[in-house]
């Protein structure tokens, strides 16, 4: 029986506490930052340039399209890569892969498995983001004369009123 190369106790506490702090920085970032963002996005598209583009007119690719991108992208940088040289070696985890705890290393047709499972996942995802363009086409404009530009000035006049008082 054959294990995986194991993390030293002293690089398992060092990832955990580098995962833990990277955890809540994301999570922080999340509720004092992204959710407001999105929460004022929602109300008020118009009022947002993204690439030189009018949030408005591209609402519905960016909520369809621009969330499950979004989660694809961590995906492709650590599943996928795992996934392939599973495959290519015939064997999970691969060569060079190490693992937290004693995980006996897997041969034959028990170790594509997983890989498969991280690739399925992964074009499921991209499967998900096709859908969701095509979705995107077929949703109702979002009707530029409803949207008030008044509320995008408003913001505006407070930071200027704001930094000229101070």
């Amino acid at each position: 029986m054959e294990y995986a190369q194991e993390y030293t106790k002293r690089e398992k506490w060092t990832r955990v506490c580098l995962y833990s702090l990277l955890g809540l920085l994301l999570i922080m970032g999340q509720r004092l930052w992204f959710n407001p963002f999105i929460e004022d996005f929602a109300n008020r598209p118009h009022c947002y340039q993204l690439a030189g583009l009018n949030g408005a007119d591209y609402f519905w690719q960016l909520i369809f399209v621009g969330i499950p991108v979004l989660a694809l992208l961590p995906m492709l940088f650590t599943l996928v890569p795992m996934a392939i040289r599973g495959l290519m070696q015939g064997r999970f985890p691969p060569e060079g892969e190490k693992v937290y705890k004693p995980t006996l290393v897997v041969r034959g047709a028990k170790a594509y498995v997983k890989p498969v499972l991280y690739l399925t996942i992964t074009v499921a995802c991209v499967l998900l983001i096709w859908w969701g363009h095509q979705q995107a086409a077929i949703m109702p404009a979002l009707d530029s004369d409803k949207l008030d530009p008044a509320l995008c000035q408003s913001d505006t006049e407070s930071i200027q009123n704001g930094l000229g008082e101070t």
